[in-house]
């Protein structure tokens, strides 16, 4: 190996952890710069005219954590959904007419560097499930894309099959954009790996079901089963036989389909 190439070598190796820590520190800083001071808790503050400032200089920081890390999936990531987050407060403050205020980008351009940072963190992180899933509410959303949104939601599932909540949201970007049979589909899959409203094996399982106090009905009606039968509900346009047919033969999810109905104005 020649000098100049171990130079190469050593230096990259030498400033590669220094740049890791600028870049942490500049995503840490984002995070301080957006915290809701009005509160205790660690929350982000809403994007108003007032706070546009932050929000911009949040993204050039975000930016130049991208920068230093070119290869960190996350951070490409991040910069996109600020973006995005951005282009939607300029959209929705062109429809109403309003000004928009000195510092905010025009929204096509920030949607289209959102489009390129989330193709370039899907490139860096192929196996990553919710970079799919953003790239798919992109396409659906911003490209009217339905076929790319498709193929991101399928790669989506594949990358983490069994996950309850990543398959919800699939489901429900497929209703939003007016794909009732892939919805009704993702929604059965969904009602077969959710276990949310299971109990947990106890000596007083048994009575606590048959007696159904409040916070166990409220544990049903919070679970990703009947979120799965609302999707399917919608989808088909009412049809209580598909919500009986897609019900797991468990005691918990028969409850859950007789608060679902009921809720509908059908008695079990």
């Amino acid at each position: 190996m020649s000098a100049i190439a171990v130079a190469v070598v050593f230096g990259f190796l030498v400033l590669f952890p220094l740049r890791l820590l600028i870049g942490d520190w500049y995503s840490s800083r984002v995070v301080t710069l957006l915290d809701d001071g009005t509160t205790e808790e660690r929350d982000e503050v809403a994007l108003t005219e007032a706070s546009l400032p932050r929000y911009v200089e949040a993204e050039v920081m975000l930016r130049k954590a991208a920068g230093l890390m070119p290869l960190n999936a996350r951070y490409q990531k991040a910069v996109a959904d600020m973006d995005g987050k951005l282009a939607r407060w300029v959209e929705v403050m062109g429809l109403m007419k309003a000004p928009v205020p000195a510092g905010a980008h025009a929204a096509a351009g920030m949607y289209k560097q959102a489009g390129m940072l989330l193709h370039r963190a899907i490139e860096l992180d192929p196996t990553n499930a919710d970079y799919h899933l953003a790239m798919a509410q992109f396409a659906g959303e911003q490209e009217q894309n339905s076929t790319t949104m498709d193929g991101e939601l399928k790669r989506a599932a594949a990358s983490y099959p069994i996950n309850s909540n990543l398959r919800l949201a699939i489901a429900m970007q497929y209703l939003l954009a007016g794909r009732n049979a892939d919805a009704l589909e993702q929604a059965r899959t969904l009602a077969a790996i959710d276990d949310s409203y299971i109990y947990p094996a106890s000596p007083g399982k048994s009575q606590i079901i048959a007696g159904r106090p409040p916070w166990y009905v409220a544990r049903l009606a919070n679970s990703n089963l009947c979120r799965a039968y609302e999707i399917a509900w919608r989808a088909t346009n009412g049809d209580a036989m598909v919500i009986r047919d897609m019900t797991p033969n468990v005691p918990e999810a028969h409850h859950a389909m007789a608060l679902f109905l009921e809720g509908k104005g059908i008695e079990e």
